[in-house]
């Protein structure tokens, strides 16, 4: 090509480039109606997770008393000589009642069984607090321990002038203190998945149910998830959700469990459930400085109550523009900002997007997307509903706390081109080069 035809090529190119540089313009320019990020309000910001600390678990159990006191529920072990047994041969030794049930690594085993032998006529408290023993009213022994139980019964007996003297030999054991069934249903997986892209596996997991058996003076929430897996993963909302059941309905709970095993939505199943309840939530991670407004009543557990961890698997940002488009969950207990959003989403702070900093210049092309998109869009919904538009720069983040947005749930990351940097890398593309550039070791 002669001199004078190369000019003219490059003249042509120089009034393509007039042309187009408008476009580009247009197509980069959205951001220009979006809030700087260090002019953004405050309450606009959204909360930080990184000062937020674990509650003191202790809250969560209950204080275990000093020595057990019964109550209605507990089946005792009763023998009155002469009394109890009542049959002459059963009157010559004391009975043995011995609980063997199948050995099982859970924790709490189904009715609390215990394995152990205990001597005495299996005798069950009532639900007005009392036992019934042979020629005696009712006795009650609601909130006494099993040695102010026995004395309550040896005295009895001697008012009544029913024992001699000297010969009102009572033995009361423990045959299985009460319980308290629960459900817990844990939309939690186990183990818990790793958080990453979503387009880069199929995320899949199903929630679990477990009808537990939970001993007095041990059933509380801490105890509860110690039964059923411990805290709540990554993919669980760092709280427990407590369904109070008003009334006891042990087949309805029966048929949950089995419904939740088969993979049915357990939020619907539960606003479906006829059982009146009401609800509290009990957070696990605070702020240092936060009272905390429960107690322990709201932690203790009763017959019937369900235990609910929710899956937090809606708490996800998107990522677009230059950046692959991918939905990402978001960490659960620090912050994310701008640049850890784009890192996380395989971008590139430094360099291109979609790859390093490093570039070889293959001969007889155009450099490429040589200048970085140094730009981010953020759009935002408010609790309102309303979407404002966030404009990070990306280049000042990395030295200026004001531009690190921290990323919040929903939010929408768009990766842009300035204007000059769009028309930069048009220009540049303009242009071969037989360059090659090989980064030193």
């Amino acid at each position: 090509m002669s001199p004078s035809e190369r000019s003219q090529a490059m003249l042509q190119k120089l009034r393509w480039l007039t042309l187009c540089v408008p476009l580009f313009v247009g197509c980069v320019s959205a951001g220009y109606d979006a809030i700087p990020a260090p002019r953004l309000a405050p309450e606009f910001r959204g909360t930080s997770r990184n000062s937020m600390v674990p509650v003191d678990f202790t809250r969560l159990r209950i204080q275990p008393p000093e020595t057990y006191t019964l109550g209605a529920g507990d089946v005792l072990g009763v023998f009155v000589q002469d009394i109890l047994p009542a049959s002459n041969e059963q009157r010559l030794n004391s009975p043995v009642v011995s609980s063997t049930p199948a050995i099982s690594s859970e924790y709490y085993p189904a009715k609390g069984y215990i394995q152990m032998p205990v001597t005495g006529v299996p005798t069950e408290i009532q639900a007005n607090g009392a036992i019934e023993l042979p020629h005696v009213p009712p006795l009650r022994v609601e909130g006494l321990t099993l040695h102010q139980a026995g004395e309550l019964i040896r005295e009895t007996y001697r008012k009544q002038e029913i024992v001699a003297a000297g010969k009102e030999r009572v033995v009361l054991n423990m045959i299985r203190p009460r319980v308290h069934r629960i459900l817990v249903i844990r939309e939690d997986a186990s183990p818990p998945p790793v958080l990453t892209r979503r387009d880069a596996y199929f995320v899949g997991k199903r929630g679990s149910a477990e009808v537990i058996d939970l001993p007095s003076h041990e059933n509380d929430v801490l105890h509860a998830l110690s039964a059923t897996g411990g805290l709540p993963g990554e993919d669980a909302y760092n709280a427990v959700w407590i369904m109070r059941s008003r009334k006891t309905h042990d087949v309805e709970v029966e048929a949950i469990q089995s419904v939740v095993a088969a993979g049915a939505d357990t939020r619907q199943l539960l606003k479906e459930s006829r059982i009146e309840r009401s609800h509290l939530r009990i957070p696990l991670r605070v702020c240092p400085t936060e009272q905390l407004t429960f107690n322990e009543a709201d932690i203790t557990l009763n017959d019937g109550d369900i235990v609910f961890l929710e899956s937090r698997d809606h708490e996800v940002f998107y990522v677009g523009g230059y950046i692959p488009g991918a939905q990402i969950p978001l960490p659960r207990d620090y912050d994310l900002d701008i640049l850890g959003a784009i890192a996380m989403a395989t971008g590139s702070v430094a360099g291109p997007p979609g790859g390093g900093a490093n570039t070889v210049f293959r001969s007889g092309s155009g450099p490429g997307n040589i200048i970085p998109p140094t730009r981010a869009i953020i759009s935002r919904t408010l609790c309102d509903g309303r979407i404002i538009k966030i404009r990070v720069n990306v280049t000042k983040a990395l030295s200026d706390p004001a531009e690190r947005l921290i990323i919040q749930p929903n939010d929408i990351v768009m990766l842009q081109y300035t204007p000059g940097q769009a028309s930069g890398n048009f220009l540049l593309n303009l242009f071969q080069f037989n360059v090659s550039f090989i980064p030193a070791n």
